[in-house]
């Protein structure tokens, strides 16, 4: 029984996929570590023009793992056809101004495609660059 158990993650390994059942093969390590991370912030303005910064980790992380945050900034950051991208982030969007009482007040939102340094001795030079890439009138 050990003998088939190994010889599944190993073939999984080679195989290189990172999850299923009963065998798994995570994490990988391949990815390059950097000294920077990609994430998701966001702007509302609000019915009087009053426009607040808001950061995707600090709703969503009280029903969701950080980890799962950060799969989910990474495959929306990775999208590179700009109406695809509209969509997740509206999407997105939908989500998060469930919970929320004052985003749901909101008139507009404006995603921005953040690069931030992850060295804690930097992070007071953050942001890297912000870039808006989605405007959603509501």
């Amino acid at each position: 029984m050990g003998f088939i158990l190994i010889a599944g993650n190993l073939v999984f390994g080679f195989l290189d996929i990172e999850s299923g059942w009963p065998f798994a093969c995570y994490p990988t390590f391949s990815d390059l570590a950097t000294d920077r991370y990609p994430s998701i912030e966001y702007d509302i303005l609000d019915a009087q023009g009053v426009e607040k910064h808001k950061t995707v980790y600090t709703l969503v992380s009280r029903h969701v793992g950080a980890d799962r945050i950060s799969g989910l900034m990474r495959a929306i950051v990775n999208i590179k056809d700009v109406e695809r991208r509209k969509v997740k982030l509206s999407a997105l969007w939908q989500e998060l101004s469930q919970e929320d009482q004052e985003l749901k007040k909101a008139q507009e939102v404006r995603f921005y495609l953040v690069d931030e340094y992850s060295d804690p001795a930097k992070q007071n030079l953050n942001p890297i660059r912000r870039q808006l890439v989605c405007k959603i009138k509501l």
